[in-house]
């Protein structure tokens, strides 16, 4: 005889809680890591940067034509959110979020107007020089001032790097005006992003690691001596899906590159020396 009773068929069954087994090789809990960028397509991606930092700050350049602010301050404001922009278009999170849905046209969309603004900016100065002076103002309010006092009069005299126009102070007023910038370009970008997806059939996110060179499709999978089953072809294949920065020959892109700031550039200098543009 045994203390051990059966239990009924009717009575409720505890499931037992066993402890979590061990951790399975190679399953990742979160997002897998991206392959890293070819050398290719970081200096794609890097000529693309540089072409729309200096086609969206020669406006800004026209505007302060004529006046006592710091050219090296200028250029080093520009120098940084050139590489700022440069390392956020290689990082893993933008091209994570550069995979969402609509995400990519709409960044393709908003940054084409503001190369279309940069060279309709006689028309429409008033989207860069708003946020130029609103960079001024806060700019003076971190200490930096404009007004130039004598030692005679009894005051200190600034020194050069504590003016405004100075060479530190120009670049801060280069940066500030750029994050507004692009604050309005995110704002703006956010709402079309709304909009379509409001609007259109949300397409599925991108996913995979490799995708075939022309068409972009996934080839996750496909032996590498296999051509892409969507269109046959048989060439390179990438770590990202293509755009337009991809599939563009190199000359055309650089082309492309060279020829928009170019024409701003053009622009800029031929108003600044008919119409005085610019002063203090």
């Amino acid at each position: 005889m045994t203390d051990a009773t059966p239990s009924s068929p009717d009575a409720p069954v505890t499931p037992s809680i066993s402890p979590p087994g061990p951790r399975v090789p190679g399953v990742e809990s979160g997002p897998r890591p991206l392959p890293p960028l070819t050398s290719e397509a970081r200096r794609r991606r890097a000529i693309v940067a540089i072409s729309v930092c200096l086609a969206g700050a020669t406006p800004s350049f026209a505007l302060a034509a004529g006046s006592d602010f710091s050219l090296v301050g200028m250029l080093a404001g520009v120098a940084m959110f050139m590489v700022g922009l440069v390392m956020v278009s290689w990082s893993d999170i933008f091209r994570r979020w550069n995979r969402r849905p609509f995400v990519r046209r709409t960044l393709t969309g908003v940054y084409s107007a503001r190369m279309a603004i940069s060279i309709a900016w006689p028309v429409l100065f008033l989207i860069d020089g708003l946020p130029g002076a609103l960079a001024i103002s806060v700019v003076t309010e971190l200490g930096f001032q404009t007004s130039h006092i004598s030692a005679d009069d009894g005051v200190v005299m600034m020194g050069g790097w504590s003016r405004i126009n100075g060479p530190i102070g120009t670049c801060l007023i280069v940066m500030v005006q750029g994050v507004f910038l692009n604050l309005i370009l995110l704002t703006g970008a956010t709402g079309l992003l709304v909009l379509q997806r409001l609007c259109l059939p949300s397409p599925e996110p991108t996913v995979g690691t490799t995708f075939c060179g022309r068409c972009g499709h996934c080839l996750d999978g496909v032996p590498e001596s296999h051509a892409c089953p969507e269109c046959g072809f048989e060439g390179e294949r990438r770590p990202e899906p293509v755009t337009w920065i991809d599939r563009w020959p190199r000359r055309r892109l650089v082309a492309w590159a060279v020829t928009i700031p170019a024409l701003v550039i053009g622009i800029a200098a031929a108003l600044s020396l008919t119409l005085d543009i610019g002063g203090p």
